[in-house]
């Protein structure tokens, strides 16, 4: 039974890795995108996030130019929090359960395999450099349920300010699969 388990473990948490490491890339590049955007007040273009919104951000979240996370905090999804937790329980417990069925080190190297398998599982899913889309709808998705919580909660200002990150999230997406575009062409007139 032990066995069983183990087998069904290693790719779960192989896949789970690849997942969680694509959508961790991309809300740490967004938050800080955004957060070097909302340091830099005067660059913030009036039709994109109104600067009281910005300065709002930049009080209420302590944001300033050294911090190495942006805004990441506030746009991660609530489930990626979770998925951060579960990835390394999931790993021990393959550690544990694969001491149980072999020797420690074979449980080891059952560890190091899902590294593996999340390699080429990665070639598999939407990657964030490719695919930021994908990845923005999520983040949307979650903000948009944060939005709706401080709503009913009528705090306005909060609301405001994930709006203003909201949008933010959309231009990036935008712009990155503008990049992307124009990068297909320089290589294929190059051709």
């Amino acid at each position: 039974m032990l066995e069983i388990i183990l087998i069904l473990l290693i790719p779960v948490t192989g896949f789970l890795c690849a997942y969680t490491v694509e959508l961790q890339g991309t809300t740490l590049n967004f938050g800080r995108e955004i957060g070097k955007a909302m340091v830099d007040i005067e660059s913030i273009k009036t039709d994109s996030v109104e600067k009281g919104v910005a300065q709002n951000l930049i009080t209420k979240f302590k944001i300033n130019s050294l911090s190495k996370n942006g805004v990441q905090d506030i746009i991660t999804p609530r489930m990626q929090n979770y998925r951060n937790i579960l990835l390394p329980l999931l790993q021990l417990a393959i550690l544990i359960i694969g001491s149980f069925v072999t020797e420690w080190y074979w449980a080891l190297l059952m560890v190091f395999g899902t590294f593996i398998i999340a390699s080429f599982i990665k070639r598999l899913i939407p990657s964030f450099n490719e695919n930021s889309e994908y990845y923005s709808n999520i983040i949307k998705k979650d903000l948009d349920r944060k939005i709706r919580l401080y709503e009913r909660k009528g705090q306005s200002e909060d609301v405001a300010v994930l709006k203003g990150i909201s949008r933010c999230v959309s231009t990036l997406a935008f712009e990155e699969k503008e990049y992307e575009y124009m990068s297909r062409l320089n290589t294929s007139s190059k051709e």
